[in-house]
Formats: C-alpha cells, sequence, structure tokens
C-alpha cells in the first residue's frame, strides 16, 4: 500500500468532531497537542514527521508587563519589568503510506511572541509558540479534520467532501464496468414509480424501474457518440447542457456528489439525476455509482423537505423566524447560541418547541451540541 488506506481517506473527509474545536476571542481553532494526536491517528506512529526548517529570533527587548487597576480596591497593579521576545518558525510536515513510502509534506510558516518576567519562559513561549502554529498551518493541507473547515467562519462542515485520488483497491471497484442493463429511472430523486409524490417515504427509484432500451442503436464508439444516441432516442434521458458537460465519468460524478451535498434547490437535484441516468446509458457511469449519488440526493432532499415543514410552521411576520433565517449557511455557533437563547427567552411551550424544531432542521449539529451540553 504506496498509498493512504481506504479507512484514512474516509476519515479525511469526514466533519472534525465539535468536541475538538475549542473557541477563544470568538475564534475556532484546534489545539496543537490535539493536531499532533490526530496525526498519529490518522497516519500512525512513525508515518510522520515534523522538522523545523528555519527559525531566527526577531526580537528580544526589555519591557513593562501592562499596568491596570483593581476594580474593587482601586490599587494599580502590573507594570513589572519583564521581557518580550518574538520567534519565526518554518516547519515541514512529512507524511508517509503505511509501508513507510514517503506521500507528501507541506511546510508552514508562524510568527510567535511572549511577553514573561522570566528571561527563559519569554524565550521558550515564544519558541514553543511559533513552532505549534507553523505545524498547525502545515496539518491544513489534509483537510478538514485538521480545522480546514473552520476557516470558512468557524463551519464544522467538510468543505473537501471527495477526491478524485482514491486507494487502488477502491477506485478499481467503482470504475469495474459491467454488462447487465442498468435499471436506473429518470425520475426525481425520493420517488417511486409512480412520479415525485410521496418522495419522503418513497424507496429507492432505482426499485422497479428500468426505462426501456434505445431501439436499433449500435454499440458507440466513443463517449461522445453514446450521448448523442441516448439525446436523440431517449431525448427525456439527455444530458442536461448546463450540467458541466465537459467532465465524463468519475470526474462528472464527483463534481455531481459535490453537488448533492450542498444542494439548496429540489428541481437541480432531478437535473443532476437525469443526468446520472444518461451517463448510465451512454456507460460513462456505473450503476452502483449512479446509485451512490441517488442516495445522497435522496438524503440532502429529505432534508430540504423538512427544513421546508419546519418552517410552514412558523410566523413568517415572527422577529424569530427572521433570525433562523438570517443565519449564514454552516454557522453552526451562531445557530447553538440562538438555539440556547430560545431555551432561556419566557414563551409559549409550542412556540419555543416549533423554533426549536425549524433551527435543528437547518444545523442539526447546533441540535446535537445542545443536547450534549445538557
Amino acid at each position: 500500500m504506496t498509498y493512504f488506506t481506504d479507512e484514512q481517506v474516509k476519515l479525511l473527509l469526514a466533519r472534525i468532531h465539535p468536541n475538538r474545536v475549542l473557541m477563544r476571542d470568538g475564534m475556532s481553532y484546534v489545539e496543537g497537542y490535539d493536531i499532533r494526536a490526530e496525526l498519529t491517528r490518522v497516519f500512525g506512529f512513525g508515518r510522520w514527521t515534523s522538522e523545523v526548517l528555519d527559525q531566527a529570533v526577531l526580537c528580544e527587548r526589555e519591557v513593562k508587563t501592562k499596568e491596570y487597576t483593581n476594580p474593587k480596591t482601586g490599587e494599580v497593579k502590573g507594570g513589572r519589568p519583564a521581557w518580550y521576545v518574538v520567534y519565526r518558525s518554518r516547519v515541514r510536515l512529512t507524511i508517509f503510506a503505511p509501508d513507510g513510502t514517503l506521500v507528501t509534506f507541506h511546510d508552514g510558516s508562524h510568527v510567535g511572541e511572549s511577553t514573561h518576567p522570566v528571561f527563559g519562559d519569554a524565550h521558550g513561549n515564544a519558541l514553543t509558540n511559533s513552532e505549534t502554529y507553523a505545524l498547525r498551518r502545515a496539518a491544513i493541507n489534509l483537510g478538514d479534520q485538521f480545522g480546514l473547515s473552520l476557516y470558512n467562519k468557524g463551519s464544522l462542515d467538510p468543505i473537501v467532501r471527495w477526491t478524485l485520488v482514491r486507494p487502488e483497491q477502491a477506485e478499481a471497484a467503482s470504475t469495474t464496468d459491467t454488462d447487465d442493463v442498468p435499471q436506473v429511472s429518470a425520475e426525481e430523486p425520493g420517488a417511486g414509480s409512480g412520479g415525485t409524490e410521496g418522495a419522503t417515504s418513497a424507496g429507492s427509484v432505482f426499485d422497479n424501474t428500468e426505462p426501456a432500451e434505445p431501439e436499433h442503436v449500435t454499440a458507440p464508439r466513443d463517449a461522445d457518440e453514446a450521448r448523442a444516441a441516448v439525446a436523440v432516442q431517449q431525448p427525456e434521458l439527455a444530458p442536461d447542457p448546463e450540467l458541466r458537460p465537459d467532465l465524463h465519468g468519475r470526474a462528472w460524478l464527483d463534481w455531481a456528489l459535490g453537488q448533492a451535498y450542498t444542494l439548496k434547490d429540489q428541481e437541480f437535484a432531478g437535473k443532476l439525476w437525469r443526468e446520472a441516468a444518461a451517463k448510465v446509458h451512454s456507460r460513462e457511469l456505473t450503476p452502483a455509482d449512479a446509485k451512490h449519488l441517488q442516495e445522497v440526493l435522496n438524503a440532502r432532499v429529505a432534508e430540504l423537505q423538512k427544513i421546508e415543514k419546519a418552517f410552514a410552521r412558523l410566523d413568517p411576520d415572527d422577529d424569530w423566524t427572521q433570525r433562523i433565517k438570517d443565519i449564514a449557511d454552516g454557522d453552526d455557533g451562531e445557530a447553538s447560541r440562538l438555539l440556547d437563547e430560545v431555551d432561556r427567552t419566557q414563551m409559549a411551550a409550542e412556540k419555543r418547541h416549533l423554533l426549536r424544531a425549524a433551527i435543528t432542521a437547518r444545523f442539526p449539529q447546533a441540535g446535537q451540541e445542545s443536547e450534549e451540553a445538557a
């Protein structure tokens, strides 16, 4: 195994656990020791190293600690002699495959400072600060498990989500072709053979649905010819020109999965699914890959319908309703704070229940954090 294992890739693509994220001065971050622990958890002992490439003292001068007045006694404190020290460090993080093969390395730099009455402690704190932050910045390149998503306004939702490069065995399994007739439908995600009605409870659109094969179609010489044949003989399965016609096969699937995970429009879900059905018929996509996309679309459409249903029960003119709508997508922290405010504010129990339902429908993580805190 000269690359990461399938389990490693799955973990790297997962969202960071909220218990690992801390807040300071309104900013989300992950502790340096936790970054080191996660590197070991993901890659193993001896399968990652950190090396200081460059280090320098940028500043070293005598200062005085900040003066302040004790609000109770009026006594002025601080103003003690101290040392102000600034270090710059550049650190290289190197990652190895399970068999010890070098996979990649990333560099990170940071300037750390410290003010301390003890000369040695001032140097030690500034040095440690610069090295730790440099390592964190290098590790950011490894994705959401190392705090990448936090740069998106502190969001815990993964922003990598998928990758074109996979372990060899996973790639082979996902691209294996099949001579079986793919049993897919161009219906909307979540719908049975009767259409889109009852989308929240219907089974897979693969069930009991088998589109008719195009008549008198010879084996296509290439993917473009295949798409043309489908477009002419089964227009309802024709690729939508708005949906990235420049991408095919695996590249299109990964793009489509990214769209599915962040879907905002249920109508767009139908377009994605019809495009997937067309690609299955043109042999650009395997039924297994199409079914995976369908499952993601079904789950996301169900989430959107749950949100829509929850908001339909709220008073549109109520200030609370507007406050929930004003929270930016992915801002679970703001959603959690509003959820706490709802719990603390005096209001009718039914209204509180409806507000909580709307918040947790749109921000599931906020509801989980609220339960953990309780």
